[in-house]
């Protein structure tokens, strides 16, 4: 059964449109790729009751919850909070995310970029995490991120600053939703149609998705149609390269002889293993 994934992108920027969230759209791809199935990404503000209740909302639901935002020194930043009650547990200063921050600020201080090396009040709050959390380290932020295992589901808490979502994600999350899939390999396939009308190839990939449920399977038109092309991008997961052939050799067999009995012909198939 498919490990089902939420995204919940936190910050009052995002909803009033004052910053674009790329995190979602890059969070799903990257999980996707892995073999996760997300099934929700939700956008809330720095609001204690929205968050808390999507936290328990997408608990309900997925097997792992992944959240972006909300993690720095300032008053707004209140996810770790947040979770804590979402999950009915104590915020608690951690010494290991203690030692993370009080790094960060010594370097720091020594690159000559903060003034002080001190051990602030709006520093320590960045250590506050859920009790029983585990540290996340932020390789280039001071915000540690977190780790909670809760009845059978994993929270993982990540900075909102792109970069440092991107670094804590492939370094400290995505190696165990591999583990968690068991598809540490995916293939993505391009067949390119020489067709313009998407409706005629809706009961193709339809047909498809149901003979493949371990496939994704989708139609690309817009602007390509009116040039005359449709994509359709297959991709499929396993956890090692001979099965992700199998697999990705199947759909596409099936796929070029329903076309070819349609009359479509396929212009060229692309591949991108990940």
């Amino acid at each position: 059964m498919a490990v089902r994934v939420e995204i919940l992108t936190i910050g009052t920027e995002l909803v009033t449109g004052l910053v674009v969230n790329t995190n979602g759209a890059w969070l799903a791809r990257r999980v996707t790729a892995v073999g996760g199935h997300v099934t929700r990404i939700v956008t809330v503000r720095d609001d204690e009751g929205e968050i808390v209740g999507a936290l328990r909302e997408a608990l309900s639901r997925a097997e792992v919850v992944i959240t972006t935002g909300g993690l720095g020194p300032t008053p707004d930043d209140m996810t770790m909070a947040c979770v804590a009650k979402a999950l009915g547990r104590r915020l608690v200063l951690n010494e290991e995310a203690l030692e993370m921050v009080r790094r960060t600020y010594a370097i720091l201080y020594e690159e000559g970029v903060v003034k002080s090396p001190e051990m602030t009040p709006e520093r320590e709050k960045m250590a506050m995490l859920p009790e029983g959390a585990e540290p996340l380290p932020n390789p280039v932020g001071a915000a540690p991120g977190a780790a909670i295992e809760h009845e059978g589901r994993l929270v993982f808490c990540l900075p909102g600053v792109p970069r440092e979502m991107e670094r804590m994600y492939e370094e400290s999350v995505e190696p165990r939703l591999r583990r968690l899939t068991g598809a540490s390999l995916s293939v993505t396939a391009t067949l390119k149609l020489d067709c313009t009308d998407e409706s005629s190839i809706a009961g193709v990939i339809r047909e498809a998705s149901r003979a493949f449920p371990w496939a994704y399977i989708k139609s690309h038109p817009g602007r390509l149609a009116r040039e005359g092309r449709i994509n359709v991008t297959v991709t499929v997961f396993a956890g090692d390269a001979e099965t992700l052939s199998t697999r990705l050799e199947e759909v596409e067999r099936f796929l070029k002889e329903r076309f070819k009995n349609m009359g479509i012909r396929v212009i060229s198939s692309d591949e991108n293993h990940q």
